[in-house]
């Protein structure tokens, strides 16, 4: 009788856990626009990545923080973006590209570079090919020849 009890309890609590389980997966959240966070660490030598790599239609939050005493920063050519980095502190903003391309950014104090690369999202593309392709499509003259016996 008790293993009866015992076995019962164990199943109504195991399946209590699945419902759990249940609920909070199908609350995903859902974005307007995809998000993707970058970090970007200042050193003596350079920027650490050099060339990070988004893709277009994304938020992207960016952190900046220093290795080195000396103050730096984070220029973002053709958009208004500067995030100051200081050792021991991250600063943090965020960038939207609407075109693919390779964006540079700077710092003007320490001279160091570093380029953005924004790619076109895969789907979209495969979409714009397969369109491309399909309009380019030629038409062959088809020439009748009878067949030798």
């Amino acid at each position: 009788m008790k293993t009866k009890e015992l076995f019962l309890i164990l199943t109504l609590l195991t399946s209590i856990g699945v419902f759990g389980l249940e609920t909070n997966y199908f609350n995903e959240k859902t974005y307007s626009h995809p998000k993707r966070e970058i970090s970007i660490i200042s050193s003596s030598t350079g920027y650490y990545p050099k060339r990070p790599t988004v893709f277009v239609g994304e938020k992207v939050k960016v952190f900046v923080t220093s290795l080195t005493d000396r103050p730096g920063c984070m220029i973002v050519k053709n958009q208004d973006f500067y995030l100051e980095a200081k050792k021991g502190e991250m600063s943090e903003g965020e960038l939207f590209f609407t075109k693919s391309g390779v964006h540079e950014f700077y710092c003007p104090a320490n001279g160091h570079k570093g380029k953005i690369v924004v790619l076109e999202n895969p789907d979209k593309k495969k979409a714009r090919l397969r369109r491309e392709m399909a309009s380019e499509k030629k038409k062959r003259v088809k020439i009748w020849r009878p067949r030798d016996e």
